[in-house]
């Protein structure tokens, strides 16, 4: 039994919404003598709907909806030439929009989600205070359920600083002028 679910139920002239009690149960008075859907949602799970019919001789339905947990997904942040970097902060970003959710990495470079909807997600890697806004590293598409566990690996780049002369770009180049390094002095990157 799953206590606050979240449930909505939904017909073609009805709508309705519950959350469900300790013992997982939900009431939902005053049901039309109709098919309608219930839709239920919970932290941590994935989101599960029912059809239930139109009773045949009662005023009351019961139904159970099954709910999987949400996968979990684990992984690591490395440095390409070696070594683990600082504490980072590791967002994923539902590709349909929706809502972000973040992790830190620790000593070891490594994060954990417990709990993501099994839809393709953006891994971006960024330091620990968000309103720098730079992404370090990003992963694609990652579809957790897939996939349990990722390396991110965060490239070893060269700033480019001062005037570059002689150089022209139209409009589908791109230069990196300035890439993150790790300012060991001040723990941070710049």
């Amino acid at each position: 039994p799953l206590g606050r679910a979240h449930v909505e139920v939904v017909g073609a002239f009805f709508g309705a919404s519950a959350a469900t009690d300790g013992d997982g149960h939900a009431v939902v008075p005053d049901l039309p003598d109709e098919d309608v859907l219930a839709e239920i949602e919970a932290p941590g799970f994935v989101p599960a709907s029912a059809p239930i019919a139109a009773p045949a001789g009662s005023d009351s339905r019961t139904w159970t909806v099954p709910l999987a947990r949400a996968p979990a997904l684990s992984g690591v942040v490395l440095r390409s030439g070696g070594g683990t970097p600082p504490p980072l902060r590791v967002i994923a970003r539902p590709r349909a929009g929706g809502e972000s959710t973040d992790a830190k990495t620790n000593e070891q470079g490594e994060f954990t989600f417990d709990a993501l909807l099994p839809e393709p997600i953006d891994l971006e890697v960024g330091p620990l205070d968000a309103s720098e806004g730079r992404v370090l590293a990003r992963l694609d598409a990652v579809v957790p359920g897939t996939v349990d566990r990722v390396e991110i690996l965060l490239p070893d780049l060269v700033a480019v600083r001062g005037t570059l002369e002689g150089l022209s770009l139209d409009g589908a180049a791109a230069v990196l002028l300035e890439a993150p390094r790790w300012d060991e002095d001040d723990e941070v990157y710049r």
